[in-house]
């Protein structure tokens, strides 16, 4: 088909010898090419080849670092929520003595003057219970186990009650400590 399309192309050879030199020539300089080629192609795959090696080991030291991390994170948040509970727990006993003892001392018949300041102490003593309650909720939290609950309040009684508690420490700072209460708010 070459000769008939492309006769220029076939060479005629005057002798079957220089035929097979450059026959065997080309099958030189093919095999060259070859082997270049495939030196070539095999220098690229080695290079690849460590390159995704390296990044192996350092993804299984990142990953080793991670799981160290996390384990360690872990552990702090499991000493954290120990120190919390014990603390909170240290804490509650004398805070329930402070609030029993103020009960007691409102039912022995105070003096009028004496009544507000243990108003105020029974208060601040409920109030700082009631923030160490709220440390070991928030240690439920992080388990998982708090349980919200519903309850009725006062909102004048409590308002009132933080005036009364803050009212002390704005004297000393001869700051008037006014409290209002909007009409949008419902009274209940």
């Amino acid at each position: 088909m070459i000769e008939l399309n492309a006769p220029q192309i076939i060479q005629n050879y005057a002798s079957s010898d220089l035929r097979d030199r450059q026959v065997l020539y080309a099958i030189t300089a093919l095999t060259i090419f070859a082997g270049a080629a495939f030196a070539l192609f095999k220098n690229n795959y080695d290079g690849e080849r460590r390159i995704v090696k390296k990044q192996n080991l350092d993804l299984q030291r990142y990953q080793k670092s991670i799981i160290r991390a996390r384990d360690e994170a872990e552990k702090a948040s499991k000493a954290k929520a120990e120190f919390l509970s014990t603390m909170s727990h240290e804490i509650r006993t004398p805070l329930n003595a402070v609030i029993g003892m103020s009960y007691i001392l409102l039912d022995e018949d105070p003096r009028p003057d004496q009544v507000r300041n243990l108003d105020i102490l029974k208060f601040s003593a409920e109030n700082l219970l009631s923030l160490v309650n709220d440390v070991l909720d928030y240690s439920k939290i992080e388990a998982g186990k708090l349980v919200f609950e519903e309850a009725d309040f006062h909102l004048d009684e409590l308002l009132s009650s933080l005036r009364q508690a803050h009212s002390m420490k704005a004297e000393e700072h001869e700051t008037e400590l006014v409290l209002f209460r909007s009409d949008l708010v419902p009274e209940v």
